[in-house]
């Protein structure tokens, strides 16, 4: 294996000057994340590249981003003049030197002076837009963004608080657009000052990821950090899209990118009647996300609900208009409680003298000036109940405002509309969540949006007290009602007092028919639902869609889901049957929450951004200016530029969102994905079916256009197909698998003869795929795939004209029940290209829990010299870390799970032996990670009746879904833990549980890996990129062999399994690696430094007594802990 030196956790000089405040690190750091900032700021300074690694639960991000960011505050300048430097001074004389130095610096001067002039321009733009909006929508101008887990902006009510601090009327004057006045910088000047702009760009896997990357960014103190930061995330449309009426007609990704482009352009998006005109807002939301750090929020998770209040009503079917403002309030005959101004919520106002009562719960709340600031209800514990469960006590107010005359326990919910310098000059409070499930639609309401409190995954438990107690629903992407929810029955008796609650309480069925889920059942119900609604517009203007299926018809059209959802068994189906393209066409990198997708897998179901999608990872479906135009127009400017793997690795993406790579900082976070997500990205698949589909679409398409067409155009029409006719008879044809050269697969298919250059040009010139795709729709002719398969084949067209020696087309059958053959290009030198990007950039850090082996990373390093190579230590204490190599069972017999003797007698039995022993003695959960499901499912078919008397539960590979892996099976497992004390979690290496999962505390205390979890060494694509190695090195490349990938391969994997159990400083945990193997040198080498060092082999009989010892000590000091807490 090639041998890159690695350097210790020490960095000498650096260590002995760095201070607990040296980079802005917002508490005092430990000593290994002080190592890891002064080894980061090393590389930056040197302008070298890196590897660092650190493990989880560290605080790696935020040590990597506090150098950083520090390092462009302090260094902007000084770099900008050597840019500006001219080459060949060191033969001048001192004082030529001199003077072009001073030149410089005055050059240097005035650019930053002019980013300056253009960044307050840029904010004085955003808040005259926010504080001029027409239609009274002064706030939420600015916040029409894609929020939750895409990581979009979204504006903090402080920004604009002094442009709001003279009580301004809700509905203003109608004044000129922000957009259409000029920068009194004129655009050419402000290009000039921005072309050299150092630039962090932050790379990670998800955009949930990079969300909690700018949470970090939040917690850094301004002084750390480049005047005026402003940080800008990157995404597709399929991530950015907030107008809900092109979301629900777009059949997967690149549909969605020709919808967008026909609305933009009002061009009526075929037959779907579209327009957008959000795209002509999208410089005001650049001005946005260009404006002070402290101005703008980009959340991953939270979501402000801040209405805009031009109407209130309250109660479904039953509509009474609620007052506006002070004035409105006075002629109604309410009351206002002057004796408290709360900073939150404003003065209240009850419509009894004396307060709340049980008849009159609902509080109405104004500003000093008299304008409507909130809206709250009182809800009363009956029958000596508690109000609200504890848990949802925490989103109650702590101090109402309002009096009251009730005797029994009660508890007020309240929603401001306001922040709180308008109100009473007192501080913010804003009503944020995260992870929100979406459910049905209402007319007079609009989509209903839950969250459940303990998840905030999009995912719900179905505990009754886990509901966040107030049911937001939006229309059209403006919050346009909410109500009030509580699992103890409000409602007064007889029915004709009605106390401002529904009239009738919602059995737990009723509650669930606005969930849109099957799974629906809340439990710890005391008696039945009330809900209190309140409408923040008339609604005679709210109405659903009308292809959506309704529950209920009369006496409105009510509980409304997508059909797919509707019909779907497990509740999880969304708008639209999307294909697996996730290639954008267009401008777009590609992008997912929770998983890295790749485009090209031929995976039919793998595009996820449907609707239960977006409410799974918490996207919130809100309107306004265009966020995927606006963060597009931000990018060259912007000191921070947070990206997904997949949109930066693509250099068609790259230069589509206008990603500038030289001279700047490139960081990537979780770097143990990217070297798949460099191949995957510049791979492409096509099925036989996706062949014939192209065939058949360019047939009926070219029956009814062709004789409209230019001859040239209609020549190249003919060709296309023809080419894709050759395709399809070749791969028809085709019975065993294969693997050629490009050259050898066009001769071999019949196609070398075709200007394959000029049929792709053809393709994007004429935007073919668009108009087959529409006019199929026209047709209402299914193709066989929900987006135009003529897609599938443009990527290919494109993929091959840019071909090289080293790339392979792959045919094989993806799977035994396959229909054809599959149709792969495969990229084998991806890393040398993109290696090409990375000599560009000033630095590049590879950062992850993690990295080892390092020499993975050669074929990205070669060009650069020696990379800083940085091992950190656990912040974990060697005492909370227990580690073994289980070499023998306690039948003595020798473990080797290799696959062909894992499956014999001798080994089922020891192993059987090893879990059932393991299990029993550990109070907490066991994950055992096999390595493949196939094993998985022949070991568990031995534990039907638990392990070590544990339920077991497993992991499928139907079932391995985002929505398993995060939710429902691991809440399960958490719910057992905790009644019975103990679970066991059967998974696979490389499954969904094996990364991305925290199985913090006692979700996890003992983690055993079965085996070593080697690749299928069959697969093509895999042989053929270890051939391609070994030719390499025998050209005398430094990366890895064949065979050394291999085995990396397999050693990312079981590092990234055991890395799931300790996530905090306070947790522990053990780890048992099954197998012999495990104390070969050669193998232990690969695993993390933190790991090897705490690790020894061993019999199982020996490490079982050791291992019962550990976890005697461990829950002896928790109770020790406890106890001195207690006092």
């Amino acid at each position: 294996m090639a041998a890159i030196p690695e350097e210790k956790a020490s960095v000498g000089d650096l260590l002995s000057e760095a201070k607990p405040d040296a980079y802005g690190f917002p508490h005092t750091p430990y000593p290994s994340q002080l190592q890891f900032m002064a080894a980061v700021m090393e590389i930056l300074e040197a302008g070298s590249m890196g590897i660092l690694e650190s493990p989880t639960g560290t605080g790696k991000t935020l040590s990597l981003l506090c150098p950083a960011l520090s390092f462009a505050r302090r260094r902007e300048k000084s770099l900008l003049v050597q840019q500006l430097m001219p080459s060949g001074l060191e033969d001048c004389e001192a004082w030529a030197q001199e003077h072009h130095r001073l030149a410089a610096q005055r050059s240097a001067d005035l650019t930053l002076q002019r980013r300056r002039q253009s960044r307050q321009q840029r904010r004085d733009r955003a808040r005259r837009a926010v504080a001029m909006a027409p239609d009274g929508k002064q706030r939420d101008k600015m916040r029409r963004l894609a929020a939750p887990l895409h990581a979009q902006t979204q504006l903090l009510d402080a920004a604009f608080d002094s442009e709001l601090s003279l009580e301004a009327p809700l509905r203003l004057p109608q004044p000129e657009l922000p957009t259409t006045r000029p920068l009194a910088t004129s655009e050419s000047v402000r290009q000039e000052a921005y072309r050299n702009k150092l630039q962090i760009i932050f790379c990670s896997r998800t955009h949930s990821q990079l969300a909690q990357v700018l949470r970090e960014i939040k917690r850094i103190p301004e002084h750390a950090v480049p005047e005026d930061l402003s940080v800008v995330t990157l995404g597709s449309r399929s991530s950015l899209c907030v107008n809900d009426r092109v979301r629900s007609c777009a059949k997967g990704s690149a549909h969605l990118n020709d919808l967008c482009r026909l609305a933009t352009e009002n061009a009526g998006a075929g037959k779907y009647g579209l327009s957008c005109g959000l795209k002509k807002q999208a410089e005001v939301l650049t001005d946005a996300f260009l404006s002070d750090a402290m101005d703008i929020e980009i959340r991953d998770a939270d979501f402000v609900h801040s209405p805009t209040c031009q109407h209130l009503e309250r109660t479904f079917l039953m509509y009474t208009d609620l007052p506006m403002g002070e004035d409105a309030l006075k002629a109604k005959g309410w009351h206002k409680h002057e004796a408290e101004c709360d900073p939150h919520l404003g003065y209240a106002w009850t419509e009894e003298k004396t307060g709340n009562t049980k008849s009159k719960p609902i509080v109405l709340y104004t500003t000093k000036g008299g304008q409507p600031s909130g809206v709250g209800i009182t809800v009363v514990g009956y029958s000596g109940n508690d109000p609200l469960p504890k848990e949802q006590m925490q989103w109650a107010t702590a101090t109402p405002v309002a009096p009251s005359t009730i005797e029994e326990k009660t508890a007020n919910l309240d929603v401001a509309f306001r922040s709180g310098s308008i109100l009473c000059s007192g501080d913010k409070a804003e009503i944020k969540s995260q992870g929100w499930h979406r459910g049905s639609c209402f007319d007079g309401m609009g989509w209903h949006w839950f969250l459940d409190t303990s998840k905030r995954d999009g995912t719900m438990s179905w505990m009754a007290k886990n509901l966040f107690p107030v049911v937001t629903m939006y229309h059209e992407g403006e919050i346009n009602a909410i109500f009030f929810a509580a699992h103890l029955s409000q409602v007064s008796l007889p029915f004709i007092k009605s106390n401002e609650w529904e009239p009738s309480s919602l059995t737990n069925e009723n509650m669930c028919k606005n969930t849109c889920d099957a799974d629906c059942d809340f439990a710890g119900v005391i008696d039945a639902w009330s809900t209190a609604h309140i409408y923040f517009r008339s609604h005679k203007e709210v109405s659903c869609p009308a292809d959506l299926k309704c529950a209920i018809k009369f006496p409105v059209t009510a509980s409304c889901c997508e059909v797919s959802r509707a019909e779907d068994d497990d509740g999880s189906a969304a708008d639209g049957n999307y294909d697996g393209d996730e290639d954008d066409d267009d401008d777009d990198g590609w992008t997912s929450c929770c998983e890295y997708h790749h485009k090209g897998d031929g995976d039919d179901n793998d595009y996820d951004d449907t609707a239960s999608a977006m409410a799974d990872r918490g996207r919130w479906p809100v309107g306004g200016g265009c966020p995927y135009y606006g963060s597009r127009g931000a990018v060259s400017e912007a000191d921070v530029v947070l990206v997904p793997y997949a949109s930066l690795v693509n250099s068609e993406m790259r230069s589509k969102l206008g990603i500038r790579v030289e001279g700047n900082v490139l960081i990537f976070d979780e770097a143990h994905n990217l070297l798949e997500a460099i191949n995957e990205a510049n791979s492409v698949s096509l099925t036989c079916a996706q062949v014939k589909s192209s065939v058949d679409d360019l047939a009926r398409y070219a029956k009814s256009y062709e004789s409209r067409l230019s001859p040239l155009n209609a020549l190249r029409l003919r060709q296309l197909r023809l080419f894709c006719a050759k395709m399809h008879h070749y791969l028809g044809g085709l019975e065993s698998p294969c693997v050629q050269t490009v050259g050898a697969f066009l001769v071999s298919a019949g196609a070398d003869n075709f200007d394959l250059p000029e049929l792709a040009q053809f393709l994007e010139k004429t935007e073919l795929p668009r108009k087959v795709r529409g006019y199929m729709e026209s047709q209402a002719v299914t193709t066989g795939s929900n987006a135009s398969s003529i897609y599938a084949v443009a990527e290919l067209l494109v993929a091959l004209q840019t071909s090289t020696a080293e790339d392979r087309l792959l045919c094989q059958k993806p799977d035994e029940n396959s229909g054809g053959m599959t149709l792969k290009y495969l990229s084998l030198d991806a890393e040398v290209r993109f290696r090409e990007v990375l000599m560009g950039a000033r630095s590049v850090l590879f950062a992850g829990g993690t990295l080892t082996p390092h020499a993975e990373f050669t074929p990205l390093l070669q060009g650069r010299g020696l990379p800083r190579i940085f091992a950190g230590v656990h912040v974990v204490p060697s005492e909370q870390l227990f580690v073994r190599f289980v070499t023998h069972g306690p039948g003595g017999q020798q473990l080797d799970f290799r696959r062909d003797r894992r499956s014999s007698n001798d080994m089922l039995r020891e192993l059987r032996g090893v879990l059932n022993t393991a299990a029993a003695s550990t109070r907490g959960g066991v994950v055992v990670f096999f390595p493949s499901f196939e094993y998985l499912g022949q070991v568990a078919s031995s534990f039907t009746r638990g392990c070590g008397g544990r339920r077991v539960f497993q992991e499928t590979r139907e079932g391995s879904s985002r929505e398993e892996a995060g939710g429902s099976l691991l809440q399960r497992v958490a719910e057992t833990i905790q009644k019975e004390e103990g679970a066991v979690l059967f998974a696979v290496s490389g499954g969904k549980l094996s990364e991305g999962i925290n199985f913090q505390d006692d979700l996890c205390r003992l983690v055993l890996v079965v085996g070593l979890p080697y690749p299928n060494a069959s697969d093509l694509a895999l042989t053929e990129k270890m051939r391609f190695l070994d030719a390499a090195r025998t050209r005398g490349s430094q990366g890895l062999s064949g065979r050394e990938f291999y085995s990396a391969k397999c050693m990312k994997a079981v590092n990234q399994c055991i890395g799931r159990s300790i996530r905090h400083a306070r947790d522990w945990a053990a780890m048992l690696l099954l197998d012999h193997r495990y104390a070969q040198k050669d193998i232990a080498g690969q695993l993390s430094r933190w790991i090897r060092e705490s690790a020894a082999p061993g019999p199982f009989p020996e490490v079982q007594s050791q291992l019962c010892k550990f976890f005697a000590a461990r829950r002896e000091a928790e109770a020790l802990s406890s106890e001195a807490l207690s006092q």
